[in-house]
Order: C-alpha cells, then structure tokens, then sequence
C-alpha cells in the first residue's frame, strides 16, 4: 500500500527499508473497497497474463503501462525471437510498442558507442595536428606530451560522458555555468537496477567498443589500408627514390597504443567494483594488445625511435587516479541500500564527524528524498548527496576504507620524502630492505654486483646453465637460419642447415686473406707483368701480404 509523507508525496509500502526509488504509486479500483493507491510492481516479478495485459491495453490508462510493459519483458525471457518481426501471434501483436521501444533504445547504444569511437578518433587527429606546431627537443618529450594530451580527452569521452549524461545532479551544473550543456539532467537521481541495465549496460559496451577499435585498428592499418595506398600509389612514382618512401614502413605509434591502453585500464579500474565483468575485459585487452602491438612492431614498424623510461613513467603515475577513482566509485556502489543492504559498520562515528550529519538525520533525508516530487528534490538534492555519503560507513566499505587509509598514507610520504628528502631516508633504506627482504624470498639475488666472478669463470656458468654468452647474432642458436640467409652469396650451395654455416674466425680470416692475395696476383696478371717483373715489384707484394697478415691478427694495418 501506499501512504501519505510529510514531503507531499506517496510512500510505497509504508517507506523504510523496504521501500524503492523505482516503485510508483498507482491508484487502483476495487468492488469492494473503492479507489485505493499501492504500489506498481516495478521490477516485474509477479507474472502477468495475457488477458490481464490485454485488459490494461484496452483501457487506454496511463498507470496501467506498467503492467504491459511487465508482461512483455516476461515473454522476451521465454525466446530471443519475441522481439524480430512479423508479429504475427497475439502476444507480439500487444507488445507491438514496447518492441519498437526497445529497437529504439538498442539503436541509441550503438549510436552512442559509434559516436564515442568516432570522437576519439577526432581527438587524436586534432592532437595530431597541434603537436606538429609544437617543437621537442627529444622524441620521449614528444610521446610523453601525446600521452597526456590524448589520454585525458578519450578517457572522459569513453568513461564519463555517459555517466554525467545520465545523472540528474538537480541543477548543480548551472552553478559553474555549464547549465546550457544539459549535462546531469540524466533521469537517475542514483544508482539503481535500472540504471545498471540502461546506463551500465551503455558503459560496458562502450568500453568493449574502445578497446575493439584500439586492437583492429593497427591490424586494419597494416593488411588493408597501407597495401591499398601502397598499390594507388605505385604507378604514379616515378623514381628510386620516392619508391622508398612509398615502401617504408611507418612509425610505431607508441604513445598512441599507450593513451588507448590506459584508456582501457582506467575505466576497468573505475568500475570494476560495481560491474565486475570489466576485470575480465581488462585482461582480454592486454593480452591481445601484448600480441597486436608486437606483431605490429616486429612485422609493420619501421625501428623505432630511442626512447627513454620518462613516457612509461608518467604512465604509471597515472594508475594511482585509477586506484582513487575505483574505491570513491566502489563505495558509492556498495553504499547503495536498494542494491547492496547492510548494517552500519566500526566507521560510523568517524563518517558521522567527517560528513557532518547524524544517522537519525540520514534516515530522515533519504526517506523525504525518495517520495519527494521533482521540485522538492531540486531542492533537497545537496542534503541528500551529503547523506549518501554517510553510506560508505556501511560494512560493505570498510575493506575499501582500509586502501584508502593506505594509500593516503602512501601519497603522504611521498609528498613528505619531496619536501624532506634527509629526514625521509631512514624510512626509505627500512622500507628498501623490508622490500628486498620479501622479494628475496622468491629467489632473486639483490646482491649480484658484489659477485666478483672473473670473465672466464662467468663464461663458464653462463655456457653451463645453457645461455647464450654474447650480444653477438652468430653465436645465438636462435637466429642460425637467419644468419645462414644473410651470408648466402647465390653461387655456392643453397641455405646450409642450422650451424653448418658457423666456422672459426680464423679459418675465415685465411680465407679472407688468400682471396685477397689471389685478387692481387690476377690484377698483376692482367697488367701484362712476367715473372720476372713480379720478382722485381716482390716488395710490393710483401708489403700488401703483410697488411694482410696484420689484418688476420687485428693489429692496426701500416703500409
């Protein structure tokens, strides 16, 4: 039943605890009692009839659309062909509506994740063009700015433009100016089942739909776009010179990969906690990004720039915002009584000081926000997002409280140990050796530089434990066959096997060098010099051997 509150609107159940934003109060008319208010089942679950749906239809009454729409989202549970045309049996002929009403709604998410992929690719095209003008004197300077610049833009167009779309702030915009936006003039006052299905559902696809993009993009790049400029192209050059160009292989977008990549991994980390399933999209994404970005790399890029840590530095300052934003954005999931019920956790007295308001007066607010009419929560609204807030001392946010007391005091020492560099490092020398304490135990060796091992003897150990003791490509078993093709000349026999082509440095020096003596006696020959001529120039000759001989011991060569 529904009954009267003292902010002017209808309770449904009584209010308390068992009541809900999403129930409305219907006025009902019975034979025996009149005309009476109780509440419209909102979550759909008790079933209704077709007769009964057919009914509410044919009295045209606008508080019985509830009851149509229960009975069609009952009947799209019992077959995924209910909402595809024809409707061709009585219930899709009643849902006729409602089917068209959620075609719609479908249409508007892929609208929107379209619209979302098409901005951010406008984004990096705009800041493409800007960091032309702008001049870096190193290439990590240039991918460090990029980072930044396109990580910010794409991060509140894919994660929280919708969010703020959504939400009815009552007015809070139009207090900085922003009223004309319409941005927070959603139609969700807070978070609810409904909104997890509309907005939450438009979120998760979205993120599906950013990191889709940032994996075949590349790929598209390099099997269809390139070949195809590659082949309009051709024709048209007209030298060596300009063919190269056209046959490079293009940069590898690092900076951009990363923006998309933290992109990606922030909204996973915000709303992780109230819709899990984006831990399990974060991780697909880095583990097809690992195998796109370095197929790209390997098969499509060109070499790439030398960079330095500073770019994958910034990057991973960036996490902590990550970790701030998963715990505010957790709580404000947990705290919510109509998802997430639970009792008043050790944290209230603390949350009571810090938010400034009682238990007695939350109840208050929140039972006259939820049966207050639009004006009166315009209104109210300030006093009950204050009030909100109290939620987060419930049972289900005290773990969270815990990582957020840590990583204040995280953030805290690290502002100190700026500051303060001398008094800080005690506690960093105790906290390195705790660190390397823990660590050790996994078998690392923090104390390789005292080994004092002699090249020989590291050698040794090295050939032992069957790793490769050189930078050099010939002596890595791995690369046998690739360096079998670079020596291949095309007169002598084909590609030998793996390490037949490997021989001793020396041998190959003699060969060198009576290849080189040979040459020299045919140039001789062809001079039309005799013997005896050759006996007479013998001095030449010996000169020419013993820079060959000095070449074949890595002496410096004098002539």
């Amino acid at each position: 039943s529904c009954h009267k509150s003292e902010a002017g609107g209808l309770r449904p159940g009584g209010g308390g605890a068992d009541a809900r934003l999403e129930d409305t109060c219907v006025q009902y008319a019975s034979s025996t009692s009149g005309e009476a208010w109780v509440t419209a089942d909102a979550h759909c679950v008790f079933p209704v009839t077709y007769a009964s749906a057919r009914l509410a239809k044919d009295s045209g009454k606008e508080q019985n659309k509830q009851r149509i729409r229960c009975f069609c989202v009952q009947q799209s549970l019992k077959g995924s062909t209910f909402l595809a045309p024809p409707y061709d049996t009585p219930e899709k002929d009643l849902c006729k509506e409602w089917i068209h009403e959620q075609w719609t709604k479908n249409g508007y998410m892929l609208l929107g994740i379209v619209l979302v992929i098409v901005v951010n690719l406008l984004i990096y095209v705009v800041f493409m063009i800007l960091n032309a003008y702008i001049r870096f004197e190193q290439a990590t300077h240039y991918a460090a700015h990029e980072l930044i610049c396109l990580f910010w833009p794409k991060f509140f167009n894919t994660g929280l433009s919708v969010l703020i779309v959504s939400m009815n702030f009552h007015g809070a915009f139009n207090n900085v100016g922003l009223g004309w936006t319409q941005l927070g003039s959603g139609p969700y006052d807070d978070v609810s089942p409904g909104w997890f299905v509309i907005v939450g559902t438009s979120l998760v696809v979205g993120f599906i739909g950013q990191a889709a993009c940032a994996l075949c993009c590349p790929m598209f790049y390099n099997w269809i776009l390139n070949p195809f400029l590659i082949w309009l192209s051709k024709d048209a050059t007209r030298s060596q010179a300009m063919l190269n160009d056209l046959y490079e292989l293009p940069e590898w977008a690092m900076n951009c990969s990363l923006a998309e990549g933290m992109v990606v991994i922030f909204c996973c980390l915000v709303y992780g906690g109230g819709m899990p399933l984006c831990y399990l999209l974060g991780a697909l994404y880095c583990v097809g990004t690992y195998w796109v970005e370095k197929y790209t790399l390997l098969r499509h890029s060109r070499k790439p720039r030398e960079y330095n840590s500073t770019t994958i530095r910034k990057a991973t300052c960036l996490l902590p915002i990550a970790v701030f934003g998963h715990l505010f954005v957790s709580m404000y999931f947990y705290g919510n009584q109509n998802l997430l019920p639970s009792p008043w956790g050790p944290l209230l007295g603390l949350c009571e000081w810090k938010f400034g308001i009682t238990r007695a007066q939350y109840e208050e607010t929140i039972e006259d926000f939820s049966f207050a009419g639009t004006d009166a929560r315009k209104i109210m609204y300030p006093d009950y997002a204050n009030a909100r807030s109290l939620d987060t001392a419930r049972t289900s946010c005290f773990g969270l409280y815990l990582v957020l007391f840590a990583l204040l005091l995280y953030v805290a020492f690290v502002i100190l140990r700026f500051l303060f560099p001398p008094c800080c490092k005690p506690i960093n020398r105790a906290l390195g050796s705790a660190g390397e304490w823990i660590v050790a135990k996994t078998g690392v060796d923090f104390k390789a530089d005292q080994n004092k091992l002699s090249y020989a003897e590291a050698k040794e150990a090295a050939t032992s434990a069957g790793h490769v003791f050189s930078y050099n490509i010939t002596e890595n078993p791995d690369y046998a066959e690739a360096c079998a093709a670079l020596n291949f000349d095309g007169d002598g026999d084909p590609v030998p096997k793996p390490y037949e082509h490997k021989r001793d440095i020396d041998d190959r020096l003699q060969d060198m060098e009576k290849g080189f003596l040979d040459r020299l006696e045919k140039l001789l020959g062809a001079a039309g010099l005799t013997a005896s001529s050759k006996k007479a120039d013998n001095a030449a000759a010996q000169t020419l051997g013993a820079a060959a001989t000095q070449f074949n011991d890595g002496a410096p060569i004098s002539v």
